[in-house]
């Protein structure tokens, strides 16, 4: 009887660092890949034309909008504060063809080694009125002065968050040089050129409410192929007005080799 408990407990053993083992093997390789790291602090100097916003208002916002680059150990600091006396800069229209000071904003006032914010009365793309122009990829600007330019009446922390999204590369994932099919086979050369963010129909200057009722989205536009969108509304780089907001893996993991095989110029 003795021998016969002793067998049972001995199988039952066995049986269990076998499951664990089995558990564990199930795991491996198994999580994604860690993200590379950047491990850096940028200073931002902030330059204001007239008033109609706080120093207050502006870190509170970068506070949580620097949440998002933590994965890939992002941190951002206002170092300074400057005033711009010149009210000409106080509606920029970035199109070539009708303003010309946007590109007076970096050589005049741009610090180097710095992203400048500049906070402005207006914003003008295209014929579009928006919250926020970044340069695009200007992480790897060689002057290292590149330049963020706010609506102050419309700054959030997902306003920084979005604008510094475009400022380490990403696009839009609404972007439609190369219209993205929504089954995403075509993923790494068109639309945003990420392949964990789904195809976006969302065209620039249309309203998100001809998208979207409430955060669900229910737009019936479809691709190349008859195919519906599914798109992530809760996206950073989207323009749906969504909370718990978020980048993807395949984001991150751009915006980190972004600037990591741009190193050198910071």
């Amino acid at each position: 009887m003795k021998k016969l408990l002793l067998f049972n407990i001995a199988v039952t053993l066995t049986m269990l660092f076998a499951h664990t083992s089995w558990v564990e093997a199930s795991v491996t390789g198994d999580s994604i890949k860690p993200l590379p790291q950047i491990n850096k602090n940028f200073l931002i100097v902030v330059h204001t034309v007239g008033g109609g916003i706080t120093a207050q208002e502006i870190e509170s916002a970068l506070t949580q909008a620097s949440v998002y680059f933590k994965p890939i150990g992002v941190t951002f600091t206002v170092c300074e504060y400057r005033t711009i006396d010149n009210v000409q800069y106080n509606e920029l229209i970035y199109q070539e063809s009708i303003s010309k000071k946007k590109n007076e904003l970096k050589p005049v006032y741009g610090l180097t080694n710095r992203i400048n914010f500049y906070f402005v009365n207006e914003v003008d793309v295209i014929e579009h009125t928006v919250c926020a122009y970044a340069e695009g990829g200007g992480i790897s600007s060689s002057v290292r002065a590149g330049q963020i330019v706010f609506k102050k009446g419309c700054f959030s922390a997902g306003v920084v968050a979005h604008e510094l999204g475009h400022y380490f590369g990403l696009a839009h994932t609404f972007d439609n040089t190369v219209p993205e099919l929504a089954n995403g086979s075509n993923c790494a050369t068109a639309g945003d050129k990420i392949c964990d963010t789904p195809a976006d129909p969302y065209v620039m200057g249309e309203e998100t409410s001809d998208y979207m009722i409430g955060c669900e989205f229910n737009s019936l536009k479809r691709d190349a192929n008859g195919d519906t969108y599914s798109p992530d509304v809760s996206n950073i780089m989207s323009y749906y007005p969504c909370g718990c907001a978020s980048f993807t893996y395949d984001q991150y993991n751009s915006m980190a080799t972004y600037y990591l095989s741009h190193v050198g110029t910071w």
